[in-house]
């Protein structure tokens, strides 16, 4: 994203699909900005996110802003998951559950799916697609079409790798495209895996705890039409 300092507050852009974000700011960050913000971006979509930092309960109700994610922080190390793969949960009833890789050549299939699954998510087929250098799609294919999907953001200048998405409402198949994300993540040189987890995704929660993901923490998104 492309970024811009307003009265001090980082604002993150994405002009061409008119939203802005800003992530961690303080009550009083966020109301000093907010009339520029309203001046600068009429019509946007702003995205208010916070981890672990005090949620600004006053401001936010005061622009009546809706909350849209309300997730726990799950990480994963690589010496946790060395340690689960040793015991065998990695393999638990998932033996069986193919995983495939999505790539460019064989996109359709997923973008059918992810479109109408999550047509509110920012990241779109179209804008994954177009950054297939830092997302790796897994999914379950049955006869020819995407029945569950994960997807997995991986910058190699970062340590980190990032799961954006687990949809699939089966376990074996949760964990089972859990461990290809964290494999590709390790392989591609990561340290940890993280994973911002809905607190109502309890079948991919776990899943992911059986798998050596400890919860560090949450993660809160507010969204308002300025």
């Amino acid at each position: 994203m492309e970024h811009e300092i307003i009265n001090g507050v980082k604002i993150l852009m994405e002009c061409a699909e008119n939203y802005i974000q800003i992530n961690d700011a303080t009550e009083d960050d966020l109301s000093g900005v907010w009339p520029k913000l309203k001046e600068k971006f009429p019509g946007h979509t702003a995205a208010f996110c916070f981890r672990n930092v005090p949620i600004p309960s006053d401001f936010l109700g005061e622009i009546t802003a809706e909350l849209w994610d309300d997730c726990d922080e799950l990480r994963l190390s690589v010496t946790d998951f060395e340690k689960h793969a040793e015991i065998g949960t990695l393999t638990d009833k998932t033996d069986s559950v193919a995983v495939t890789l999505i790539t460019p050549e064989n996109f359709e299939i997923f973008a059918s799916v992810h479109d109408k699954a999550n047509f509110d998510m920012s990241w779109s087929s179209r804008r994954i697609l177009e950054r297939m250098d830092i997302w790796r799609v897994l999914a379950c294919v049955s006869n020819g079409s995407v029945t569950d999907y994960i997807l997995l953001m991986h910058q190699p200048i970062l340590p980190v790798s990032e799961i954006f998405c687990v949809w699939t409402k089966d376990l074996a198949k949760a964990k089972a495209l859990l461990t290809a994300a964290a494999l590709n993540s390790f392989a591609n040189n990561a340290d940890e895996v993280l994973y911002m987890i809905d607190k109502d995704e309890e079948i991919c929660k776990n899943a992911a705890m059986a798998l050596g993901f400890k919860q560090c923490g949450y993660y809160q998104g507010y969204k308002v039409i300025l």
